[in-house]
């Protein structure tokens, strides 16, 4: 069915009732360090002392939008499952929505410790079978552990 100018204009008392008057938003859109959105990243909208006001995550797109209650100053934390958390502090006016892009930086990755077995490298620079009978060798008997004879 065709939508009219008349049917708009019918909806619109009632589309006006769901925002309420004097609504305050804040929106915006959340990038990884390559610019690509950020699905599911959970936002947090907190006052400046810490008490939490809303909660939402982003769409497929990294779209986010909250209402807020009142104008006034508050925090914006941002989390991805991978990324290092952001934080954000802004103002919005009574009636105003603020819009913000925010880019999450990836963790940095971990600590590798340990050490790993030295194999021998071949004329084509790649690590070479162990011969059979030695620790991790492709075959034949296994020597036998410290301190015991065979």
């Amino acid at each position: 069915m065709p939508v009219t100018k008349r049917m708009m204009w019918l909806c619109l008392p009632v589309l006006l009732a769901a925002v309420p008057a004097g609504a305050q938003v804040v929106s915006g859109t959340v990038v990884g360090d390559h610019g690509a959105p950020v699905p599911f990243a959970s936002v947090v909208v907190a006052e400046r002392d810490g008490s939490m006001v809303a909660a939402t995550s982003t769409d497929r797109g990294g779209r986010f939008s909250v209402h807020l209650p009142a104008g006034g100053s508050y925090r914006l934390r941002v989390m991805g499952d991978v990324h290092i958390p952001a934080d954000v502090r802004f103002n919005v006016a009574d009636g105003a929505t603020s819009t913000h892009s925010i880019r999450l930086r990836m963790h940095g990755g971990g600590t590798v410790a340990g050490s790993m077995p030295q194999r021998p490298l071949g004329p084509d620079g790649r690590p070479q079978a162990r011969p059979a009978g030695s620790p991790g060798g492709t075959g034949g008997a296994r020597p036998a552990p410290a301190g015991q004879d065979n």
